[in-house]
């Protein structure tokens, strides 16, 4: 359970990682992480750095070692390392209220968020990763600022998130590429230029520019239609930079690309439910149920919307 707070008491009571990502005004909030592991292979060419091996933690679930993963990158990166872009207010929201191994903790360095010991600050070994998931804790939002996890009724310190400045609303292009063809055969050629966009717009969305991310991802549709992340991504920005109509057209690409993904759907759903489309929300949140039962943001917004 989230606590939000205000100088003057208790705001309200509200269920999941989005309450909290919206009291602090942390934009794209991401359910789920993908973490650099201790096992993680890194090889690097001139083309850039491949990843193999990744955790991703979810926030309801806890960590999984995907043993296949793989994620092209520009450079190496430390164990522990998040590689899912995102706000320093948003990661200290995952912290306060998600199910990461015990004693773990996010924290930030400059614009690198990772995974480190809680009592060491350093990487985590893998018997570490193997701990089971903590229990969710609530965060609690005073004044906008995250300032600690309730847990066993004690107050933990969380890191005090800073806010990125963002640009305003209206710097954001809202455009969104014509529809992916039915079927979708993308070129293999084109994958790897299609997604170094796609890690350039995340690197931009760390950066608190959602205007430059936007492009990035648009960049990336442009070069394969069929790159259902960048899809996915260009929604995200969208629905951040408060263009819901628009996000909502990139997400229905994504969905029809990639229909078992439950975050495209999840995302598709509050966009709608931004959007006022009470009914479309209901459909894409109960689609995202289907394919992960019990994901905690996809339920809290069939509640809301039902």
């Amino acid at each position: 359970m989230v606590l939000l707070l205000t100088a003057f008491g208790p705001l309200a009571h509200a269920q999941g990682l989005d309450a909290c990502c919206a009291a602090v005004g942390a934009g794209a909030c991401p359910s789920s992480l993908t973490v650099v592991g201790p096992a993680t292979q890194q090889t690097t060419s001139p083309q850039g750095t491949t990843l193999r091996g990744l955790y991703v933690v979810t926030c309801d679930v806890g960590p999984v070692w995907m043993a296949e993963a793989l994620q092209t990158t520009v450079t190496t990166y430390p164990s522990g390392t998040v590689l899912t872009p995102m706000l320093t207010n948003a990661a200290a929201c995952f912290d306060a209220s998600c199910r990461l191994p015990e004693g773990s903790c996010l924290q930030a360095e400059g614009s690198r968020i990772y995974v480190s010991d809680c009592q060491t600050s350093g990487p985590m070994s893998d018997q570490a990763w193997s701990r089971p998931a903590r229990p969710d804790k609530a965060a609690v939002v005073v004044n906008g600022r995250v300032l600690g996890s309730a847990l066993s009724g004690e107050v933990a310190p969380v890191p005090t998130p800073q806010m990125a400045s963002r640009p305003a609303v209206g710097a954001v292009d809202a455009s969104v590429p014509a529809m992916p063809p039915d079927p979708c055969i993308p070129s293999a050629g084109l994958r790897d230029a299609s997604n170094a966009q796609v890690d350039a717009g995340n690197e931009a969305v760390v950066a608190g520019d959602w205007g430059t991310a936007a492009d990035r991802y648009r960049a990336a549709i442009t070069i394969n239609k069929c790159n259902a992340f960048a899809w996915t991504a260009l929604g995200e920005a969208l629905l951040a930079s408060n263009n819901p109509a628009a996000a909502r057209q990139a997400l229905q690409a994504a969905t029809r690309l990639m229909p078992a993904n439950f975050h495209a759907w999840t995302v598709l759903g509050q966009a709608s439910e931004k959007a006022g489309d009470r009914t479309a929300a209901v459909s894409a949140y109960q689609h995202a149920l289907e394919q992960r039962p019990g994901h905690r943001p996809a339920a809290d917004g069939l509640q809301r919307v039902q």
